[in-house]
């Protein structure tokens, strides 16, 4: 699988996933006496909204989002209290910097934090709340699926040994692409950017990518020697200055035309920060999947839905 395709498939699963943190934000907005368990008259009958002289009131909204997505909302917050149980029992928690560590490594491959924050709005309706929610029981459940789990300092040697690359500097690129059905098609289009027009009108206009098309074609930043990129975009890189448009490179979707915008030489990563992530890659390699983990949890705690 492309790297382009495994980011698709990383946010659609995501996205799923968010639903959750939407509809209990909503929750929260509609009745914010709903989380204490309160009665909310008033709030289920407050106007939000108007067709016409139909009135749609808070509690009917309500009651929609439940019936779409109770289900998984409500086993959603189930398991992050497992999780906070079992993380309090082992004496497990999660640091701001943890949090943060781990959100500029999402980050990378966006100009900026205010480019990524407004992706996560755009793609998956997540604010910058809900993302660091997200990451932080993303890393209280990983916590908690590794405690038992001993990483050898042999290993992570020999992880290093056979993947020479990650201690070694690295290029990354940004990078936007054209995808055409047919390797003529790409020609075509990358001749009329050659004679003048837009790559981002091009890209809107022809781009069979779903996922880029809308957006100019973008992509983001990649590393140049990344194993999930396509080997024909990985290929193809090295010969294409910043400013320039190569091409056509033969992809999983069709026929590509790319893009360069930007180069960046990243230097060599600290030895010590590489051995630490190596470990922990090994240590989750080595748990249980992280699924099944919460289930278990959902069934030490004695989870259950009332009727």
């Amino acid at each position: 699988m492309g790297k382009i395709q495994l980011l698709k498939a990383v946010i659609i699963a995501q996205a799923l996933c968010m639903i959750v943190f939407s509809i209990v934000v909503m929750v929260r907005m509609v009745r914010p006496d709903a989380a204490l368990g309160e009665g909310g008259t008033d709030a289920d009958n407050r106007p939000i909204a108007k067709v016409g002289k139909q009135i749609i009131t808070a509690g009917a909204l309500q009651i929609e989002l439940i019936k779409q997505h109770g289900e998984s909302v409500l086993k959603q917050l189930m398991l992050r209290e497992a999780v906070r149980l079992e993380a309090e029992a082992l004496k497990l928690s999660v640091t701001q910097d943890e949090v943060r560590s781990a959100l500029d490594q999402a980050m990378e491959g966006y100009d900026n934090e205010r480019a990524f924050y407004q992706a996560m709005r755009e793609q998956l309706g997540m604010n910058e709340e809900t993302v660091r929610e997200d990451a932080e029981y993303r890393l209280l459940l990983e916590k908690v699926a590794t405690a038992a789990v001993e990483v050898p300092k042999k290993d992570v040697d020999a992880y290093l040994a056979e993947h020479p690359e990650v201690l070694e500097p690295s290029e990354r690129v940004t990078i936007s692409w054209i995808v055409r059905d047919t390797k003529q098609e790409a020609s075509d289009t990358l001749q009329r950017w050659l004679e003048g027009e837009s790559f981002e009108t091009l890209a809107g206009a022809y781009s069979i990518d779903e996922f880029t098309a809308d957006n100019g074609g973008w992509i983001g930043t990649v590393e140049t020697d990344d194993v999930y990129l396509e080997p024909g975009v990985r290929e193809a890189l090295p010969s294409i200055g910043v400013g320039e448009a190569g091409g056509p490179v033969q992809i999983e979707q069709g026929w590509a035309v790319l893009l360069v915008h930007e180069r960046t030489l990243i230097e060599q990563p600290d030895r010590s920060l590489v051995e630490e992530e190596v470990r922990r890659q090994l240590a989750l390699d080595a748990a249980a999947p992280l699924p099944e983990l919460e289930n278990e949890l959902l069934e030490k705690y004695n989870a259950e839905v009332l009727k």
